[in-house]
This record gives C-alpha cells, sequence and structure tokens, in this order.
C-alpha cells in the first residue's frame, strides 16, 4: 500500500450552535479570531484581538469558516446580539 500525503491549501471549519433543549441558534454572527504567538502581540497593540473572518448562523445554527493560514491557532467567539434569546440561566452549545 503507498502512502500518499496531500497538501491541501486550505481548512474548512464548520459547526452550529444550539441551546439547552437542541434548538438552533439562527441569525447569530460568529468571529474567527487569530491566537497571536508573544512575538505577534509586540507588534499590535495591547489589548487588541486580531478577527479575521465572521459567519452569520443559517435557520439550523450552522456557521462555516474557510481557512487559508495554517501557521496559526484559532478561536471562535460569539458576538452576542439581539437575535440570541437567552435567559440568565440559558447556556449556548457548539458542536463542531
Amino acid at each position: 500500500m503507498r502512502n500518499i500525503n496531500y497538501d491541501y491549501n486550505c481548512v474548512v471549519f464548520k459547526g452550529y450552535l444550539y441551546y439547552e433543549d437542541k434548538t438552533p441558534v439562527k441569525n447569530t454572527i460568529v468571529l474567527l479570531e487569530i491566537v497571536l504567538s508573544d512575538k505577534e502581540k509586540v507588534s499590535i497593540k495591547k489589548n487588541s484581538n486580531l478577527y479575521c473572518a465572521y459567519s452569520i448562523t443559517n435557520d439550523l445554527g450552522e456557521f462555516c469558516f474557510k481557512i487559508s493560514d495554517k501557521n496559526h491557532y484559532y478561536k471562535i467567539k460569539i458576538f452576542e446580539n439581539h437575535n440570541i434569546k437567552c435567559l440568565d440561566n440559558e447556556t449556548i452549545f457548539v458542536d463542531m
């Protein structure tokens, strides 16, 4: 059996948001943020973040990002807007 190494140019990052009762979180802004190394943080203002993309969840609560820079770590943030109908005790879950 041959070992074939494929070099992919992009990575697709998909996930979805839902409430505790499995109801999808619709029309919510999801931000993609680059996790910077200590060297990179020095060149950027203190306490600033580097957001590189955003997505809006569809009717099923799904979001998707296409990432071409594989040299960094990434994290997502849910932007709290008027579309999130949470009570104080309600939790939003993310599956990827």
